[in-house]
């Protein structure tokens, strides 16, 4: 509908380079080289413009550059990175756009650039020699080198690398990108509809219609939902899962097809990735625990000995699909050994995002996000930078926050308690943090992204507090 807002056009590009660098590896019949790299979905991209992750660098022009040639000399001068220092050496061969082929008679590297000098007997010019995307390289030997380089990125499996890349082969090379931006986009909108759906069935629409508004009118939501690093949609399947299994908890068919939607769920958002894994585990039992709470209320013995099996049973597959996902990841991380694969995952990647050791075995960049308190990192999250909903300032959302509170205390001095809507808000509060806590110094650095939490049902329950007393004073007026 806002088709002129460009405001989510790069959001989290740094992330989805790994993604898309694979698919313009393929496309540059370029694959990982090293054995330890063979079986990762996603990697990082080299070519003479720079790191892919660092995009929007161009070759450089300024007072004695011109798109990367010298403006006075025989000289080209591109970034220096793990492609480029492969290819641009003394004795090599460079091939332009418009077919000249020079020898490289000497190479400068200060870390940052490389200036390559030819044996080109006249200036050469972007004008005349094309853009130096277009450029080959050819060793000693006058054989042809590869166009980039890409490197295995190590830290999770990779599965929607895989899946994007394959289906890259069968789409335009031109379109391909927005093409699997709009497969995510429709694969988040049907999964958060679902939910909206199954919201409608088990409680009412006032209920779904909030959950509805939330998911439509975030700007978090939207903007993860093109992703193909976070492919936001794996988030949320687990949560329609468990809401599915809470609304037909009483028929063991149903139960039993919620188990297996459970495993298969989990093991594939866990191959892509670990990010908000508490919180996507607790989004699965959120609605299961709070019908559980209340059967205790209520003293309905074999209800809660229902819910309470359903939730051991439910829980026990998402631990086996996130442990079966961690075994082919550690499989790769160990070269074949899954237990020294394990350790290196925890040591490596587990505490530098959580609570860590010893803070010598950790770059410096990582030592005040381990050092800061589990509450200087709740705090920053009360602080919201963007609007909640459209419309709604992100300043209010401590008001938000509150004001649901503040109704349940008038309810219950009143003796109208909303015993399964305040369950809910502690529930849904609980599972929104669960990350802050377990991800510490995951969550004190990445704030540009984490503030998506609060939208596994938490402002939704917030929202729907608010609207359904305002619902019941109209109907008493």
């Amino acid at each position: 509908m806002d088709n002129q807002n460009v405001g989510f056009t790069n959001f989290q590009e740094f992330s989805e380079s790994l993604v898309t660098g694979t698919i313009y590896a393929e496309q540059d019949g370029v694959y990982f080289r090293d054995d330890d790299e063979r079986g990762f979905g996603l990697g990082v991209y080299y070519n003479l413009k720079g790191t892919f992750l660092s995009y929007g660098l161009t070759y450089i022009t300024d007072d004695n550059w011109l798109n990367g040639y010298s403006r006075s000399e025989k000289i080209i001068i591109i970034n220096s990175n793990i492609y480029s220092r492969e290819v641009a050496v003394a004795g090599n061969y460079m091939q332009f756009a418009n077919g000249d082929i020079y020898r490289i008679i000497r190479v400068d590297d200060n870390g940052t650039n490389i200036r390559i000098y030819l044996n080109s007997s006249e200036k050469l010019s972007y004008a005349k020699n094309g853009s130096l995307n277009d450029a080959v390289f050819f060793d000693t030997n006058h054989t042809r080198m590869p166009v980039s380089r890409i490197t295995a990125y190590k830290s999770q499996y990779g599965l929607q690398g895989k899946i994007f890349r394959h289906l890259a082969r069968y789409m335009d090379e031109n379109q391909v990108i927005e093409n699997l931006h709009l497969l995510c986009c429709i694969a988040t909108a049907t999964i958060l509809t679902l939910i909206v759906f199954l919201a409608s069935l088990k409680y009412n629409k006032i209920f779904a219609g909030c959950f509805f508004v939330t998911f439509w009118l975030s700007p978090w939501i939207v903007n993860f939902a093109k992703n193909l690093y976070w492919v936001e949609f794996t988030w949320f399947i687990p949560m329609a899962v468990g809401l599915f299994c809470a609304w037909k908890i009483n028929q063991k068919k149903y139960r039993v097809i919620s188990y297996i939607l459970t495993l298969i769920a989990v093991t594939g958002k866990c191959l892509c990735g670990y990010e908000y894994i508490s919180s996507i585990m607790m989004g699965l039992i959120a609605f299961l625990l709070t019908d559980f709470i209340l059967a205790l209320r209520q003293r309905n013995k074999k209800q809660s000995v229902l819910l309470l099996k359903t939730m051991v049973m439910i829980g026990s597959f998402a631990l086996i699909g996130f442990t079966v996902a961690l075994c082919i990841h550690a499989q790769l991380r160990g070269e074949g050994n899954i237990v020294e694969g394990i350790k290196n995952i925890f040591e490596e990647d587990v505490l530098r995002r959580t609570y860590g050791t010893n803070l010598n075995d950790f770059d410096a960049v990582y030592w005040e996000s381990l050092n800061a308190s589990v509450w200087e990192v709740y705090c920053k999250y009360f602080r919201f930078p963007t609007q909640i909903v459209t419309g709604i300032n992100g300043n209010l959302f401590p008001l938000i926050c509150i004001l649901p509170l503040c109704i349940f205390g008038y309810e219950f001095k009143k003796g109208e308690m909303n015993t399964e809507l305040l369950t809910m808000y502690v529930v849904f509060f609980l599972t929104s943090v669960s990350w802050f806590l377990l991800a510490k110094s995951h969550s004190y650095i990445h704030t540009s992204i984490n503030y998506v939490l609060w939208y596994f049902g938490y402002v939704q329950i917030c929202i729907y507090s608010i609207v359904h007393e305002i619902t019941k004073i109209y109907r008493n007026l």
